[in-house]
């Protein structure tokens, strides 16, 4: 075996390991302390941008209640063409009561051409009966309409 061919898998085991030890952490922190030390290891290995760390860490900064540390972490990714980090920043911020800045999340990816899918809808429809906007509650209805994903 070449040494490059044994560096190679060295490498791929320490990544393996890293992230699933990464992903363990985050899932078993339990408050916004232990999170932010998680997140600063996340931030020095450089996985910072990474879609899977930034999308666990905006939703679970939102289960602690820290919609300005979930919004963070989206803007070091943004802009993004990703639906499912902007599916986790539009559910963050309604499950922290935000749903006027969840809709102007959810318009933002609308203009960036991010097409929304099926989980994108229920928390935009959310942030519109919450908010009681009829208005934007029909664009969204006929957003879902358009793509084919009503039931």
């Amino acid at each position: 075996m070449k040494a490059t061919t044994k560096f190679s898998t060295l490498h791929e085991a320490t990544n393996q390991l890293l992230y699933s030890s990464l992903s363990k952490a985050l899932a078993s922190a339990s408050n916004s302390k232990q999170l932010h030390k998680i997140h600063s290891i996340v931030i020095t290995l450089g996985l910072e941008k990474s879609a899977f760390f930034s999308v666990t860490l905006i939703s679970k900064y939102a289960q602690f209640k820290d919609p300005t540390s979930s919004l963070s972490v989206f803007h070091k990714v943004s802009p993004t063409a990703n639906v499912y980090l902007w599916n986790s920043i539009i559910r963050a911020l309604n499950h922290n009561g935000l749903f006027s800045k969840a809709l102007r999340f959810y318009t933002q990816m609308r203009k960036m051409d991010v097409l929304p899918d099926k989980y994108t809808f229920p928390s935009v429809a959310n942030s519109c009966a919450a908010l009681v906007d009829i208005k934007m509650g029909k664009v969204v209805h006929e957003n879902v309409l358009e793509m084919g994903l009503a039931v």
